[in-house]
C-alpha cells in the first residue's frame, strides 16, 4: 500500500509502539525505511527495551531514519533496561551481542513509585507532554 500511488510520497510514515510493541515498531520502521527510501519514516519507541546491535542501531540513526527516531525511556521504568547480552553461538565462544538504542534516546523522570504506573503509557504520555512544553519554554526564552 505505502509503495503504491495511492498515498502521497510526501506523506510520511509513522511507526509507534510501547511496551513490548517498542522494539517490534522499531525493526517495522527499520523495515520500511529500508523498503520504501523515498518514504519517510519515523519512530517512537515508547516504554520498550532495547533491539537490534549496534549495527542495526547505527543503521537506523545515520542511513535509515536520521533525526526522526527516538527511543522514549522513563527513568523511573526499569522494564526499559531490562535486556541480556545474548551469545548467538552457545557452541562456540562466540562473544555476546548486546542491544543497542535504535534512535535517539528522549529521558524523562516521573516521579512515580510503582512499578505499573512508571510503565504506563498514559505516564510516558505526561512525560512527552512535559518534554514539549520545557522545549516550548527554552526556544521562547531563546528568542
Amino acid at each position: 500500500f505505502l509503495g503504491t500511488d495511492a498515498v502521497a510520497p510526501e506523506t510520511p510514515v509513522i511507526v509507534g509502539g510501547h511496551s513490548q510493541g517498542a522494539p517490534l515498531a522499531a525493526v517495522c520502521a527499520a523495515f520500511l525505511a529500508a523498503s520504501l527510501p523515498k518514504r519517510r519514516v519515523a519512530l517512537y519507541a515508547l516504554g520498550g527495551p532495547r533491539v537490534g546491535d549496534a549495527a542495526l542501531a547505527r543503521a537506523v540513526r545515520e542511513d535509515l531514519m536520521p533525526g526522526r527516531a527516538y527511543r522514549v525511556v522513563n527513568t523511573e521504568d526499569v522494564l526499559t533496561e531490562f535486556v541480556l547480552p545474548v551469545q548467538p553461538n552457545l557452541r562456540e565462544d562466540s562473544g555476546y551481542i548486546y542491544y543497542s538504542s535504535c534512535g535517539e534516546v528522549v529521558a524523562f523522570t516521573s516521579g512515580c513509585t510503582r512499578l505499573e504506573e512508571c510503565h504506563s503509557l498514559s505516564t510516558y504520555a505526561r512525560g512527552l507532554s512535559r518534554l514539549r512544553t520545557e522545549e516550548e519554554d527554552r526556544r521562547a526564552r531563546a528568542r
